[in-house]
């Protein structure tokens, strides 16, 4: 279906070309395939080109001379491609930062909002202009090319980009890459776009469990959980339905009114401490337990740190998840399938060890297998099973040789 769109819008562009050039006055076009026909046919008046802005223009020398600039490689030519064919300035209106220049800094100044780093980007400073208005045409170049090379940067960081390579970088056992976007379609969609902040802003993954990270880390960041009462660690086990004092407490912890009495743990209670335990890696069965108190006074290792880090992994996952999904979890030993955002089906899993740890990677499921046979890969023969097996003792094993 796409391509027969495209083919269509093809067709009527050439068709609309064709007529464009049909000659004025009712010549006939097959006139023209005389010389002396070609050389008689009125022309078409030509269009004439307006030119560059000088800002533009200064951009252009800028880029075509020596350059020393800290941005990527690709950013730096999605730039000299972008302003060869621009007129006018992305962000410079007149002597003056735009509008969306002005909404794009304060985006950038916003960066550790969404857990990246403000203090990266190389925000410029507009100079105003002299006493007699007159700009210094440099500066303004100068600043114009800086915004779009902070712009593309953050698109870069917002997707990924700080650690490009994952598997190179951190382990082998992460087959995950970064979501990035060529820098020339982000800088085309940053002049198309009506809110240019709001497209930059929107380039960080924009799943419910980032956005839960990204409010717990602020929370903490900002040290909002200080000013909120601690839940006793000490306490008993809360399930659906029951009432406990304590349940007041996680109420004004997560910001759930009562319908009625304040210490029975209600349905929109349970929910929201599912959500809570989701979010914070433990099994969501809305039971408030040993756990999960420490975890609502910040305890189980939650850090801003590892937080930070847990939302950089968001950023190399696939903008859709799809309607279904299987996700599992590693450090809580637990796989979950997810359906229209319901989990459907919940089950203890195995994992490796540190030594030997589970990879790590997002694929498209296309066939399960129930009840598989599984045999024990060579790695395993060879490096733990033989050994042993040296050792003395069968340990259980019967060795047969070709078969």
């Amino acid at each position: 279906m796409r391509v027969l769109v495209l083919l269509s819008a093809c067709l009527l562009v050439c068709e609309s070309s064709v007529a464009w050039a049909r000659p004025a006055g009712g010549t006939d076009v097959s006139e023209l395939a005389r010389p002396d026909a070609a050389m008689s046919a009125p022309l078409a008046p030509a269009i004439a080109q307006e030119p560059a802005d000088e800002v533009v223009e200064a951009v252009r020398s800028r880029l075509a001379g020596p350059f020393k600039t800290n941005a990527a490689i690709d950013d730096v030519e999605a730039v000299r491609a972008y302003y060869a064919g621009a007129r006018d300035p992305l962000w410079i209106s007149g002597t003056e930062w735009s509008p969306r220049a002005v909404a794009i800094i304060d985006e950038l100044r916003r960066a550790d909002d969404w857990g990246l780093d403000a203090s990266s980007f190389d925000i410029p400073v507009l100079a105003p202009a002299s006493g007699d208005g007159i700009a210094d045409t440099a500066a303004l170049a100068d600043a114009e090319l800086k915004l779009s090379l902070a712009a593309l940067n953050y698109a870069r960081d917002a997707r990924g980009g700080r650690i490009a390579d994952p598997t190179g970088q951190l382990s082998a056992y992460i087959d995950r890459a970064p979501q990035l976007l060529p820098p020339v379609r982000v800088l085309s969609d940053l002049e198309s776009a009506s809110a240019p902040d709001r497209y930059l802003r929107g380039l960080n993954p924009q799943s419910a469990q980032f956005e839960a990270l990204r409010r717990r880390y602020i929370a903490m960041r900002d040290g909002e959980d200080a000013s909120l009462p601690k839940v006793p660690e000490d306490g008993g086990t809360i399930v659906a339905g029951a009432a406990d004092p304590d349940v007041a407490i996680i109420r004004e912890r997560l910001g759930v009114l009562a319908a009625t009495q304040p210490d029975i743990y209600d349905d929109a209670l349970v929910a929201a401490v599912e959500d809570f335990q989701r979010q914070h890696g433990l099994a969501a069965d809305g039971v408030v337990g040993p756990r999960t108190r420490r975890a609502f006074n910040g305890g189980g290792g939650v850090s801003p740190q590892s937080l930070l880090a847990n939302m950089e992994e968001w950023r190399w996952m696939p903008d859709d998840l799809g309607d279904t999904y299987v996700w599992v979890n590693v450090p809580e030993f637990v796989v979950r399938v997810v359906k229209d955002g319901r989990v459907i089906h919940t089950a203890p899993i195995v994992v490796g060890k540190t030594s030997t740890p589970t990879p790590i990677f997002s694929k498209d499921l296309k066939t399960i297998y129930f009840r598989p046979r599984w045999y024990i890969p060579d790695s395993i023969k060879a490096n733990e099973i033989w050994p042993r097996l040296r050792r003395g003792g069968a340990r259980g094993y019967q060795v047969l040789r070709n078969g």
